[in-house]
């Protein structure tokens, strides 16, 4: 009877000894993924902020996109007057000037 005593002081030693082991394993464990939350946050954070600059930019171009192109009209409207204007000069060149042949 004093083996089987014996054996049971035994194994509930291995258990304590291998609860705790696991116990510290898990506090490890818990505090690994504490750090990592918390780099995560400081990524979170850095994302918002380089969001909020391409955002930014984003608009920055989009003005400058839109005064090129009213510029871009206002030359087209301008070189379709002057092309319309040598058209006419033209016109009028080549009837002032008929070949007779």
């Amino acid at each position: 009877m004093a083996a089987a005593w014996g054996a049971i002081g035994v194994m509930t030693a291995i258990s304590i000894a291998f609860f705790y082991y696991l116990g510290t394993k898990i506090d490890y464990m818990g505090s690994r993924i504490d750090g990592l939350g918390s780099r995560i946050d400081g990524l979170g954070s850095r994302i918002d902020g380089l969001s909020a600059n391409v955002e930014s930019q984003g608009t920055a171009l989009g003005s400058r996109i839109d005064a090129l192109s009213a510029k871009v009209d206002s030359q087209g409207t301008a070189l379709g007057s002057r092309i319309d204007a040598l058209g006419r000069q033209l016109e009028t060149h080549v009837t002032g000037h008929r070949h007779v042949g």
